[in-house]
């Protein structure tokens, strides 16, 4: 389910319809139960947490990586010669977008970012690439992607988190999600800690440091990424939960959980410092 909007809520407000609905399931995570685009898998067990996307539930995996971390162990240590082929690619970063104009106006963010590095946009918001653009054209040539979600609001993350991460790209994230309990440390950038130019300087910095840029990969000897969700969660309430209950106002459970905040247009214009409020940075006015 996408983040709250007026249309979706109010849908369920003018039909009366709530004393039908049993059970949430949506991206929040105070759902009964939670829909989600993507998830970890622990390659050290056959046995899965029926919220696989939470990294916290994989615990043992959670444990191995940080210690091979602390221990310094490198990508060409668990992957061999072939650790180049990730770490090596041509371009440094792409975007891929079907809406051009947000609420989380990540639009402004890459805009900013482009006058430091060069972006290779796709999709309707930059060049046409078909059905073969995330195998053939971005997961080949770039090393970095922009996971920038279109809606700026609790726990809301989707796809496009999940596409670079199983395509061996390093994620740069912007959204309101916790990304922390989402994906494994030092496997992403929170774009929410740099301005635009800052993470121009770090990913340049990467780029020509392999052996550094590897480190974001190393989660890749722990767990797998699986795009899309699953119903586990579904089919054992299914099965074990005997509990009579409705909710009472789906839109206001949904409001009340969204928590969606408006990102103001324009925030990088010459004497403006309104991106201050959504980016931890230091960088000088």
């Amino acid at each position: 389910m996408s983040g709250p909007g007026k249309r979706s809520l109010s849908i369920v407000r003018i039909h009366k319809m709530n004393h039908l609905v049993n059970w949430t399931m949506t991206y929040h995570s105070n759902s009964d139960i939670m829909a989600f685009y993507g998830y970890f898998r622990s390659l050290d067990s056959f046995e899965q947490p029926l919220r696989p996307n939470f990294i916290e539930n994989h615990p043992t995996a959670l444990s191995q990586y940080l210690r091979a971390m602390a221990e310094g162990i490198t990508l060409e240590d668990l992957m061999g010669a072939s650790w180049r082929s990730v770490v090596e690619k041509p371009q440094l970063v792409a975007w891929l977008s079907s809406h051009c104009g947000t609420l989380s106006k990540r639009e402004d963010y890459v805009q900013e970012l482009s006058n430091y590095v060069s972006v290779g946009k796709y999709g309707s918001c930059g060049q046409r690439c078909g059905r073969d653009c995330w195998p053939n054209i971005i997961g080949r040539n770039y090393t970095f992607y922009l996971s920038l979600e279109n809606s700026w609001c609790d726990d809301y993350v989707t796809e496009k988190l999940y596409m670079p991460l199983a395509l061996y790209m390093v994620p740069v994230v912007w959204g309101a999600a916790n990304y922390s309990r989402i994906l494994p440390p030092n496997s992403y950038i929170d774009a929410r800690e740099y301005h635009p130019k800052e993470l121009a300087q770090l990913m340049i910095r990467l780029r020509a440091d392999p052996v550094a840029l590897g480190r974001y990969h190393l989660w890749r000897g722990f767990w797998e990424v699986r795009v899309g969700g699953n119903f586990c969660e579904l089919c054992q309430r299914l099965h074990t939960d005997g509990e009579t209950k409705h909710q009472a106002d789906v839109p206001a459970w949904r409001g009340r959980n969204g928590r969606c905040q408006v990102v103001p247009r324009n925030m990088f214009a010459p004497g403006v410092t309104a991106w201050r409020k959504f980016i931890k940075s230091d960088l000088p006015e």
